[in-house]
């Protein structure tokens, strides 16, 4: 199969700042942290982890449209820009290759 290029994401001035508030928020006391997450969502009995709740906040402040309602190169580029967000500049990595794998998983 052909290898795909793998292009780096480049966030913009703004995308950064965003990421800057959000390292701020995670260097805050657990405490702070938990207020700054709001009321605790709980699914099943178990309730997010409040690092967790609050990046999605910022995600939510952000805005845009959801991954659905987008092109596909438009939601890769979205990925790419959240996944920037929470973990910072991606690994290097020697080479990415798309793969199809047939048949179904055995049991």
């Amino acid at each position: 199969m052909a290898e795909r290029p793998s292009t780096p994401y480049r966030p913009s001035a703004a995308e950064r700042a965003e990421r800057r508030t959000f390292e701020a928020l995670l260097a805050l006391p657990k405490s702070a942290r938990k207020r700054a997450a709001g009321r605790p969502h709980v699914v099943d009995g178990g309730a997010l982890d409040p690092d967790i709740a609050t990046g999605l906040k910022v995600l939510g402040r952000v805005g845009g449209k959801e991954l659905d309602e987008r092109t596909v190169d438009d939601a890769r580029t979205a990925l790419a820009a959240e996944s920037w967000m929470f973990a910072g500049e991606p690994a290097d990595v020697a080479s990415v290759e798309q793969v199809t794998i047939d048949g179904a998983a055995q049991r």
